[in-house]
């Protein structure tokens, strides 16, 4: 493809190519400093993507679209923050795979207000992300349940600090009817499976035998999200014991990122709460 023509002032660039129509973009294009890149590469051929925002989102995610300044993906339009950040990404040439299965996933979750709300949660929160597989990372308080291995740094067996008995053990899918799960945001200390935000941790009084793991939660999980805790904790019906991250006092100290644990720069954190099995 051949250059014809450019234009390229601090907030706008302006370019002609050989049998395409004229392209402009200004400084809040999300990729306008990538057409900058290439026009100074010489890297024409791919232009014509970087200039459209639509072509960028589907190139980096497949079944979502651009359709009259909207975003859908399989066909429904998006809302709220998540589709800034879908746009963002396809403008930088970075994934959106991890958004497309996150979406996926938070469509199956029959509470309204969930859907709408869990990805805004997620952006307020203190050190919450999602991994690659659209899933939330979490934290979670538990007590150890007999002695650590000889030779091991830490247990791996745990069971809940709230009624002694439901185990946590490191790879174990821990999960409780959903309908079981206090689904009202307004009572704060309520029954489900807990989990919450780091800066959470410091506030939480336990012994020296509770540990802090890792769990990995599906969006189709998340029941609710207590209103008067800062955007630092959630219930759900289900999550798996992925880590064990360290005993709790030495978290609250130097809490770890969970891009240890395939978390990428984003992590969450979770802690146990109220009346959590």
């Amino acid at each position: 493809m051949k250059l014809l023509s450019k234009l390229v002032t601090d907030r706008t660039v302006s370019v002609l190519l050989s049998g395409k129509p004229p392209m402009q973009a200004n400084d809040t294009q999300p990729n306008f400093g990538r057409i900058l890149d290439a026009l100074d590469a010489g890297d024409y051929d791919s232009l014509p993507d970087l200039f459209s925002v639509a072509n960028a989102v589907r190139k980096y995610a497949d079944g979502l679209e651009v359709r009259g300044g909207a975003v859908f993906l399989d066909g429904e339009a998006l809302g709220g923050p998540i589709v800034q950040r879908i746009i963002d990404n396809a403008g930088s040439g970075r994934s959106n795979d991890w958004l497309v299965n996150f979406q996926r996933s938070l469509k199956l979750n029959p509470s309204r207000r969930i859907r709408e709300q869990l990805y805004a949660f997620i952006e307020k929160s203190t050190n919450i992300g999602i991994n690659d597989a659209g899933n939330i990372g979490a934290y979670k308080v538990v007590r150890q349940y007999g002695d650590i291995a000889p030779g091991a740094e830490a247990p791996t067996q745990f069971v809940s600090i709230h009624d002694r008995t439901t185990r946590h053990d490191v790879g174990q899918i821990v999960s409780m009817p959903r309908h079981d799960v206090d689904d009202d945001p307004t009572r704060t200390c309520s029954h489900g499976l807990h989990a919450c935000s780091e800066g959470y941790l410091s506030s939480f009084g336990g012994s020296s035998e509770d540990w802090v793991v890792a769990v990995e939660i599906k969006p189709e999980n998340v029941v609710s999200i207590p209103t008067d805790y800062d955007f630092a904790k959630m219930r759900c019906c289900e999550y798996k014991v992925i880590a064990v991250l360290g005993r709790q006092a030495d978290i609250v100290k130097a809490p770890p990122q969970l891009d240890d644990y395939a978390y990428g720069d984003d992590y969450l954190d979770y802690l146990d709460d109220g009346y959590s099995r």
